[in-house]
């Protein structure tokens, strides 16, 4: 989908387009990406079975291998690959038609929709970009400023909003704003930087509080079901919200070295020369700024009247058409981009067809096999490494009912403090480089602004960076709180 840039020449007229060297490079590398696809996959079919793997296991590898690498290369739109998984899973004979399109009942669609309308009213009034170009000028104008603001406001929301899919739909929104209000293109390297790093504030900024979000509360009430003891919200906030803080700021830190965006200097200049010259906000913004707080008022208060996130994100979006609002209509609907729906449900057939066919129990099982050792460090980086590997066939929620208990128990045998080896667990699952690893990872690149080569570069630096974070920083760290406890 990009432009061939031609070199500069002597003798342009000499040059025939349709046989240029530029040209021919280009298909030679289109092919070379195109054979590792179709020809690397098929190799799972030659494992041996002594690795445990039966036919309908090796074909689910080929087909999800073949789709990941597609997704690697950009040799194809990455919605049309989604769409095409479940179909894949049909005619290879490991699901049924209606298992392989059940993620379309899934809550996530509802959620999708509602924050796609809500992402929608908020950019077209006018009020993400006013939000903006006031957070620029407030947060001194650089990327260290706006990440290190956004940072900030995520910490804040963090242990109040227990929704991480919620809190990814609303600091996208206003990450998206950002890019739009500074001119950066939709998975230009300025874009993928500000989006990429505010969803890592936003899931990071999760493992600091037990009501991070609900993969957060999901492991410690199992580690208690095993010990027969209560972690409490203020033992589990002594565990985790220093080793959190920092997890969250070497992520986003490891986004602003790794990524480095130059020729940037008149930004902050620009920002307030454009922040100045916004026009008093009219009737649809505020209307638009009422929306957005009564969604985070309501979000903020889920405890109180247990509507789930899911339904407040939907409900608030479709508050929107109502006649007294006037944000959206028929037509405007019909003309926004919904992709994201169709590739997070096409995504969301890898986890039901691993499932369907028993990878998860077969996964599980090789992993358990590992934790036999005697040293703490030596088993809270291979929970680490469980939860790192896991993550590309379990959603989180499975992994955790399949591994914590077995975990916990392991830790009792060993006689060290349980909370310490699913803590490292959870570290390893909050390590993701594909977007079908995690359904909000799936709704932050779905949105279009995150480049997939600069995401997987600071993702996999990320996931060996934490690896040496845990064993020198946060298992220190837990042994000396679980002493004094």
């Amino acid at each position: 989908g990009g432009h061939i840039m031609m070199p500069a020449t002597a003798n342009l007229s000499a040059a025939p387009l349709p046989d240029s060297a530029a040209a021919k490079s280009l298909n030679v590398r289109l092919l070379i990406k195109w054979a590792i696809s179709l020809l690397l996959p098929p190799l799972f079919l030659l494992l041996p079975e002594s690795t445990g793997l039966d036919g309908r296991m090796k074909l689910f590898l080929v087909i999800t291998l073949w789709a990941v690498i597609v997704w690697g290369f950009n040799i194809i739109s990455e919605v049309a690959v989604a769409m095409a998984l479940p179909i894949l899973y049909v005619l290879a004979g490991l699901l049924p038609y209606k298992t392989a399109m059940s993620s379309w009942t899934d809550t996530l669609t509802i959620i999708t929709l509602g924050g796609l309308i809500l992402g929608h009213v908020v950019m077209h009034t006018g009020l993400t970009r006013r939000i903006a170009l006031w957070g620029v000028n407030c947060m001194g104008g650089s990327f260290v400023g706006l990440l290190g603001g956004m940072t900030f406001a995520v910490m804040i929301i963090s242990p109040l909003v227990p929704s991480i899919t919620g809190k990814t739909i609303l600091f996208g929104i206003i990450a998206i704003g950002l890019c739009d209000a500074m001119g950066f293109k939709a998975r230009s390297r300025e874009a993928t930087l500000i989006c990429l790093g505010t969803f890592l504030a936003v899931t990071s900024t999760k493992l600091c509080w037990l009501t991070g979000a609900g993969d957060v509360i999901l492991p410690v009430s199992l580690m208690d079901k095993v010990t027969g003891k209560t972690t409490s919200w203020l033992t589990y906030a002594l565990y985790n919200a220093v080793p959190g803080a920092l997890y969250t700021v070497i992520s986003v830190g490891l986004a602003l070295l790794l990524l480095r965006a130059g020729g940037h200097s008149h930004m902050r200049a620009t920002m307030q020369e454009q922040y100045r010259a916004l026009p008093p906000m009219g009737l649809a913004e505020k209307k638009a700024a009422v929306i957005l707080v009564v969604t985070v008022l309501l979000l903020l208060t889920e405890p109180l009247h247990h509507m789930p996130t899911a339904y407040v994100i939907f409900i608030m979006g479709l508050v929107n058409f109502l006649p007294a609002m006037g944000l959206i209509n028929g037509k405007a609907f019909g003309s926004m981009n919904i992709n994201i729906v169709f590739f997070i449900n096409g995504c969301m057939s890898i986890g039901i067809c691993a499932n369907a066919i028993g990878m998860d129990t077969w996964m599980t099982e090789r992993m358990l096999g590992l934790l036999h050792t005697d040293s703490l460090w030596t088993s809270s980086l291979i929970c680490y490494g469980i939860g790192v590997v896991i993550n590309f066939l379990l959603t989180p929620v499975a992994a955790f009912v399949s591994l914590v208990g077995p975990i916990t128990q392991m830790a009792q045998a060993m006689q060290v403090d349980p909370a310490i080896l699913v803590h490292s667990f959870q570290y390893g699952l909050d390590q993701f480089v594909l977007p079908y690893e995690y359904a909000p990872f799936m709704l932050a690149m779905g949105m279009g602004y995150i480049g997939f080569k600069d995401m997987a570069l600071v993702m996999l630096v990320r996931m060996a960076v934490m690896a040496v974070f845990l064993g020198c920083v946060a298992v220190p760290f837990w042994m000396l709180v679980s002493g004094w406890l």
